[in-house]
């Protein structure tokens, strides 16, 4: 069962709502997203594929402000060969969302899972600022 939750959440929530009302469909689409590529060739599809999927969690929720994506291959391992590492930083108002999932060797599904992740973590978030989690009875 849902109830309103009344916590420190709400005042960011009147902010984030004013914000959003000044911004044109055009502002929400121009946010800013800064991608760092460490040990991996900047080629236009990776990048593409990143931008894409950034758009996407811009459009679960408005109130982003920034996100940074770091994808790295760190040294090499000598049993497990390549793992590609992807972390998203998540700027919104109130904090920030920092998503690190598990290595894997292939790109794009260290990729896919990061993103997958970082869209649990802001659509939780929305949640906890429009009030739908759950609260607990007193004991």
């Amino acid at each position: 069962m849902f109830a309103p939750c009344q916590n420190a959440l709400a005042p960011i929530q009147k902010e984030v709502d004013m914000v959003a009302e000044r911004l044109t469909p055009k502002q929400k689409k121009d946010l800013p997203i800064q991608i760092v590529l460490r040990g991996i060739p900047a080629t236009p599809a990776i990048e593409s594929r990143i931008r894409t999927k950034a758009e996407k969690l811009f459009s679960h929720f408005w109130g982003i402000t920034s996100c940074r994506v770091i994808a790295e291959v760190p040294p090499k391992h000598h049993r497990k060969g390549r793992q590609y590492n992807v972390h998203i930083l998540i700027s919104v108002p109130g904090g920030e969302l920092v998503v690190k999932r598990e290595p894997n060797e292939d790109f794009y599904l260290a990729l896919r899972d990061a993103f997958l992740a970082a869209e649990r973590q802001i659509k939780n978030f929305a949640d906890r600022l429009r009030g739908k989690t759950k609260t607990h009875a007193a004991l």
